[in-house]
């Protein structure tokens, strides 16, 4: 990766993106903020949504995750990232900066989905584990937070390699009528714990997930939250 791209956009050190360069699995570059080392937190969206051929083309570039947290931060979210600023409590221009400049992200769905209702196939469930524990390797997350309860299917897939993964579903905190799950992704160098909540957009409750978030994992929230 060109090290000025990364400086002109408050990145991490060229050497993580070239370790990430390795990773069949992985299509486009995750967003890694240039403070990411300080806490280590990765969050995860679900996917990419084209829906014309001049979108899909765009998201086919390695470096379009990228390209759009960007264009996020400068221009405006919408109702994703609305939902992701309110989990946070993000409201000015500084604290959004300072929110990407904390943490990596990606979406998690490598596929890119053609209509907002596609639904991402078997196998690519079963890659998006195979390239998260991949990632992780590289990232090294002290805490994973996944938006999208869909996005538990497909641990099967680590069956057969180094990495493990142990995932309980939180039936005691049924929010909005979404059951959270959480777990742990155990790599051969330790455990990463995870939760899996609601996706951030059309009816996502900011303020209950957050109240849940604090309870669970009150160190990561508080790294981040304002």
């Amino acid at each position: 990766m060109d090290k000025k791209l990364l400086s002109s956009l408050n990145l991490v050190n060229v050497n993580i993106y070239n370790s990430l360069d390795g990773i069949k699995e992985l299509k486009r570059f995750p967003w890694i903020g240039k403070n990411y080392l300080q806490n280590k937190i990765l969050i995860l969206g679900d996917s990419h949504y084209a829906t014309n051929k001049e979108a899909e083309k765009e998201f086919e570039d390695p470096y379009s995750t990228i390209e759009t947290i960007k264009a996020v931060i400068e221009n405006g979210p919408y109702s994703f990232y609305n939902g992701l600023y309110n989990l946070f409590n993000l409201k000015a221009q500084k604290d959004i900066e300072d929110f990407w400049s904390n943490i990596a992200f990606y979406n998690y769905v490598q596929e890119i989905m053609k209509d907002v209702h596609q639904k991402p196939s078997t196998s690519n469930r079963m890659e998006t584990w195979r390239c998260l524990a991949e990632v992780s390797k590289v990232l090294r997350p002290t805490y994973i937070l996944f938006l999208g309860i869909r996005n538990w299917y497909g641990t099967h897939a680590l069956e057969g390699t180094d990495t493990k993964c142990k995932l309980e579903w939180d039936k005691k905190n049924k929010i909005s009528k979404v059951t959270p799950a959480y777990g742990w992704l155990i790599l051969p160098r330790g455990e990463i714990p995870f939760s899996i909540i609601r996706h951030t957009a059309m009816g996502f409750d900011a303020s209950a997930w957050r109240e849940y978030l604090q309870a669970k994992v009150p160190i990561c929230m508080s790294a981040l939250l304002l």
